[in-house]
């Protein structure tokens, strides 16, 4: 039984023909090779699905923001945890050009501030211009923040009638 094993004394056999052993070999090596290409494709085509759906999610997650922000009242609630320090504070009043000529940088109207954060958020240009176009705004206006657009009504863009 196991003492079969023992009573053969191994240094007395003949060795392996060696290209018995470089077919091993090499057979291991293609087959090790060819299940590593395989198991690289499937995780990459994974990992591109996920990172897909990670988009999907965060634009959905962007547009949520930006219709949340349409909703009166729940724009005046700050955000519990910033992710990035905001930059210099812009000024409260508008620019003095702006009162003269009735114009003022597209970034700094409300009708297309949605859609600049949008972009701050890492979404892609053509669906920003998608949901411009939607939403019946220029949708040139996302290549060029300082492009002058007219200014927005000083009622605040309340539509009554």
């Amino acid at each position: 039984m196991a003492d079969a094993d023992d009573m053969c004394d191994k240094s007395q056999l003949p060795p392996v023909p060696q290209v018995k052993v470089v077919t091993l070999v090499n057979n291991f090596i293609t087959n090790t090779v060819s299940f590593l290409n395989v198991f690289a494709t499937s995780a990459e085509e994974k990992l591109s699905g996920v990172a897909q759906r990670i988009s999907g999610v965060e634009l959905t997650l962007a547009l949520l923001e930006a219709k949340l922000n349409s909703v009166p009242g729940v724009a005046d609630v700050a955000p519990v945890a910033p992710r990035e320090a905001p930059a210099a504070a812009a000024p409260a009043e508008p620019p003095s050009d702006a009162l003269d000529d009735g114009l003022v940088d597209a970034k700094d109207h409300p009708d297309y501030a949605s859609f600049f954060r949008l972009q701050r958020l890492g979404v892609p240009e053509p669906q920003i211009r998608m949901k411009m176009v939607a939403e019946g705004v220029d949708p040139d206006v996302i290549a060029d923040p300082e492009r002058r657009v007219p200014a927005p009504p000083p009622g605040g863009g309340d539509d009554e009638g």
